[in-house]
């Protein structure tokens, strides 16, 4: 099954990198210099997503998607009972833990950008580029030491794939369940969704490309 985030503003997702002068913090981009969306990071959206539609008593084949659904699809998320204690966490992740049922590729552009960009590599910076941020006092100053310049991406859509990798058989609820939560619960996405970046559309459709 694939799923197109149609993103509709700058956004980012965030890499741990810099780039010198020019960025405290860089976008993941694939070896041709094209934005891509890192499939842990889908995961933890579509999750999240899941989640939601699970509080919310929302149906799929019928039958209300539960917490136990997505902890299936998903693996179950550890709750931190161990006070700090990094042996304890460890050696709960281990036992108390196990895989999901689902496996999320990266969500990338189509594969006619890599020629684009094999052939026009000065125009890839328009894809990618800095923007500066600072906090500011409640004098309406700058504080010191608070100007961050991350990158940020252009608009626009990408998709991955996701399929059942589990050798149990396949529980066919959750591709309804994907078809039905995802465009409701998935509005933004990235590091800085929660201040106007990163607003998205998301579609469902099969391998062929037809609704799923």
């Amino acid at each position: 099954m694939n799923i197109t985030f149609d993103i509709q503003t700058w956004w980012r997702a965030g890499s741990a990198y810099g780039d010198g002068a020019v960025a405290d913090a860089t976008v993941h981009c694939d070896s041709a210099g094209l934005p891509f969306l890192p499939g842990r990071t889908i995961k933890g959206l579509c999750r999240h997503a899941l989640r939601l539609a699970a509080d919310a008593g929302l149906p799929a084949a019928g039958t209300p998607i539960t917490v136990a659904d997505v902890d299936r699809w998903f693996g179950p998320e550890l709750a931190d009972s161990t006070g700090g204690d990094v042996d304890a966490r460890v050696a709960a992740f281990r036992y108390e833990t196990y895989s999901g049922a689902l496996r999320f590729d990266s969500a990338r552009l189509p594969t006619a950008w890599l020629k684009w960009a094999a052939a026009n590599p000065g125009a890839l910076w328009a894809l990618r580029v800095p923007m500066a941020s600072t906090a500011v006092g409640d004098d309406g100053v700058a504080a010191d030491h608070t100007l961050r310049t991350v990158e940020v991406a252009a608009p626009m859509s990408l998709t991955g794939e996701v399929e059942w990798s589990s050798a149990e058989p396949e529980d066919a609820r959750w591709r309804e369940a994907f078809r039905v939560a995802l465009p409701i619960f998935i509005r933004g996405l990235g590091s800085t969704r929660n201040r106007g970046f990163g607003r998205v559309a998301v579609r469902v459709s099969d391998a062929n490309g037809g609704a799923a």
